[in-house]
């Protein structure tokens, strides 16, 4: 289910919810349907946060307004350093 109130998307943890990397749901690709026992890869930019930092990127399915489930992606730590000036 990618559509509606209830869609199936890709949801940030470490926190969950987090809007660490200026996007905290992904959804399936409009139009694309995935059944069960498919896979499907999602593909997203993210945005790297204003300040210098180690930060949590780690991801999990959630039917929107009902449960989250699925396995956890791994959870990566990633270095953020300041933009160099010049």
């Amino acid at each position: 289910n990618s559509t509606g109130a209830n869609a199936w998307r890709l949801g940030s943890q470490a926190p969950q919810d987090n809007n660490t990397w200026n996007i905290s749901r992904v959804n399936i690709a409009a139009g694309v349907e995935v059944r069960p026992g498919e896979s499907y890869t999602f593909t997203f930019n993210v945005r790297a946060p204003a300040t210098a930092g180690q930060y949590n990127m780690q991801w999990r399915m959630v039917q929107e307004n009902v449960q989250w489930f699925g396995q956890y992606t791994p959870l990566r730590q990633v270095s953020v350093v300041a933009a160099s000036g010049g």
